[in-house]
């Protein structure tokens, strides 16, 4: 298992800033035992506010995007309230809806020979039909890779009911050029009832100590019920966070790597005959495999010992981006299949 390739959860394989580690080891004693000073309080808010520009009462932090989605989901009443989302969405998603038993409804996706996009009039019927109390749009999407733009999702707020809850997950924000963050803060102060969620997991390579984070309407904290922690956020992990905050020059440099990688990827993969890779804007690749590769495939996962991906359907699975010496080790293997099959 020690050679193993891991490249199925979408982690950051290049791990944490070294200011980010230095935080960790160097984590006072002091603030071990004792509470951070006051009631309600976070440093780690303070930090996410001068860092985004966005004020504090609108900043909100979680144990990973998995804790705000138990918590919101938790507050939903199953006999009348339901979610909408897209189809081939993050799996939690449709998992904890399940156990809370909380009806969750999927809008179509569309797809060329390059990409995914998310088809708007389908989103719009089903907002018309099933008035979701909860309506999730993620960009990057998880695992097809595709964004949607601040025009398209305007169109679908503005065509929501008014007391629907609008989140934007954007746990993979960072992987991409050009985000608008003048629009991003301009549909925080026109949309009352919006979140944008994000984390520490993916960009800043801190999956293991689930941080997360958000930036939220005038009314969406009250509309949830949310409220800071009394006795604050775990010191440790705010402390770590802050100091990935800081790390900008760092963060740049492993982002402009990964993206590259899985630009090169995504074109090698795309001179093979047997599998198809879509283009994303996450550190991630959507693919897709004609019959004859699925059955070489598995023969190779065996020949080659243990590769781990993540299949999304029969036909098709999520890449990871991983390090450059474990995705062309993947690629090679992808290569002998395709060769396999062609002979």
């Amino acid at each position: 298992m020690s050679k193993s390739i891991k490249l199925n959860r979408n982690e950051n394989p290049y791990g944490p800033s070294p200011l980010a580690m230095k935080a960790l080891r160097k984590f006072p004693q002091s603030h071990a035992f004792m509470y951070l000073e006051g009631y309600y309080n976070s440093s780690l808010v303070s930090k996410i506010s001068k860092h985004f520009r966005v004020q504090e009462d609108r900043i909100i932090i979680y144990y990973g995007i998995e804790d705000f989605i138990r918590n919101l989901f938790s507050g939903l009443d199953p006999k009348k309230d339901c979610v909408l989302t897209n189809e081939k969405c993050f799996s939690y998603f449709e998992i904890f809806a399940s156990f809370r038993k909380i009806k969750l409804h999927l809008f179509k996706l569309n797809k060329n020979n390059s990409t995914f996009s998310f088809d708007i009039n389908d989103c719009l019927g089903k907002i018309k039909k099933y008035k979701p109390k909860v309506i999730i749009i993620t960009t990057p999407n998880n695992p097809t890779g595709h964004r949607i733009s601040f025009s398209d999702l305007e169109g679908i707020i503005q065509k929501s009911p008014k007391d629907s809850l609008f989140l934007v997950d954007e746990t993979y924000c960072g992987f991409f050029p050009n985000y608008e963050e003048k629009k991003f803060r301009q549909f925080l102060e026109k949309y009352p009832n919006i979140a944008f969620l994000r984390t520490f997991s993916k960009f800043y390579g801190l999956a293991g100590l689930r941080v997360g984070f958000g930036f939220c309407g005038k009314n969406f904290k009250k509309t949830i019920g949310y409220n800071n922690r009394f006795l604050g956020f775990s010191r440790v992990l705010e402390e770590v966070a802050a100091a990935a905050i800081d790390s900008e020059t760092f963060y740049k440099k492993v982002t402009q790597k990964i993206c590259h990688d899985r630009d090169w990827f995504i074109n090698q993969v795309n001179l093979l005959k047997n599998f198809h890779a879509y283009d994303s804007s996450g550190n991630f690749v959507f693919m897709e495999l004609t019959p004859q590769a699925i059955h070489h495939f598995k023969d190779g996962q065996k020949y080659r010992g243990v590769v781990i991906w993540k299949w999304i359907d029969k036909k098709s699975f999520r890449v990871s981006i991983g390090k450059t010496p474990h995705l062309k080790s993947f690629l090679s293997l992808l290569q002998k299949i395709d060769h396999a099959i062609k002979s």
